[in-house]
């Protein structure tokens, strides 16, 4: 039946917009931008760039012309300049000790080997060889410096500690005393001698007492003293603590000033309780 025109007509509904599906979650954390600009996005991957085979023949042929070069006899050794050697000092046996690389190319040849026959002499402390592409070198030596001279020998004390036979020693040095037998009897040593402390106490004597005419010496027990001809005898006994027996002599020395022309003996080897006694008379040593 047809609806009257008082009957009501059935309101038209609309149908629910779909809802928008949710993003699905990547398990990271969306990159934040800033307002007003855009997401960043990767660049697309450039070209490999083709192998550029003449630079590699170039690199290949400057690799084996610098091989060339060094291992030719164009950079052997041709000439050395000596560098440290006191005047007057001959240098036969320096100029024999570099021929080994005079037909030795710059790659094969060691400088070591020059430096170990130029150490064979003994009046040398260390020697270094510096070397060029031309065949030219500079050997630096460092020429030992007696400070000392052994009494009875033709040697001396250096000042880094050897004692070097047949050198002589210049004039005004000290002298040091040295007995033969005492080598076995001083512990706590490799060598014979405590010969780095005995040069050490030599330069300290010199520093603080110049011009005086003092004597080293160390006897069979290992005792080391300094002494003036007619005047006092300073007894360190053994070599150790220089610092604390050096400090007990300066404050007698300070005390009194006139000490070391005194005839006594002075005893640090206690440096907290310094012993002083007259010196007696010693028998002159027959030359």
């Amino acid at each position: 039946m047809p609806p009257g025109p008082n009957s009501r007509r059935p309101s038209a509904t609309k149908k629910p917009a779909p809802k928008a599906a949710a993003p699905k979650s990547t398990g990271t954390r969306p990159r934040a931008t800033r307002p007003g600009t855009k997401t960043a996005t990767k660049s697309a991957p450039r070209p490999r760039r083709p192998i550029s085979w003449s630079r590699l023949a170039w690199g290949a042929f400057a690799l084996n012309l610098a091989a060339g070069l060094l291992a030719s006899q164009a950079t052997s050794l041709q000439s050395v300049r000596v560098i440290g050697l006191p005047d007057g000092t001959p240098t036969k046996a320096i100029e024999k000790a570099v021929e080994p690389l005079q037909a030795i190319p710059f790659v094969r040849a060691h400088s070591a080997i020059v430096e170990a026959q130029v150490l064979q002499t003994p009046e040398v402390e260390s020697a270094k060889l510096e070397r060029t592409l031309f065949g030219r070198g500079l050997l630096k030596i460092e020429w030992a410096e007696p400070i000392a001279h052994i009494e009875g020998v033709e040697a001396v004390l250096t000042r880094s500690g050897r004692i070097v036979y047949g050198m002589k020693a210049p004039e005004g040095v000290m002298v040091l005393s040295l007995d033969p037998g005492q080598a076995s009897a001083v512990p706590g040593f490799i060598g014979p001698y405590p010969t780095l402390e005995l040069a050490q106490l030599v330069e300290r004597v010199g520093r603080a007492m110049p011009g005086e005419n003092w004597a080293l010496a160390m006897d069979r027990a290992g005792i080391i003293s300094i002494s003036k001809p007619e005047g006092v005898k300073l007894i360190f006994g053994a070599p150790d603590d220089w610092d604390k027996k050096w400090k007990a002599w300066e404050r007698l020395l300070t005390s009194d000033p006139t000490l070391p022309d005194q005839k006594l003996i002075v005893n640090l080897t206690a440096p907290d309780w310094p012993t002083k006694r007259p010196r007696p008379a010693e028998p002159i040593k027959q030359p």
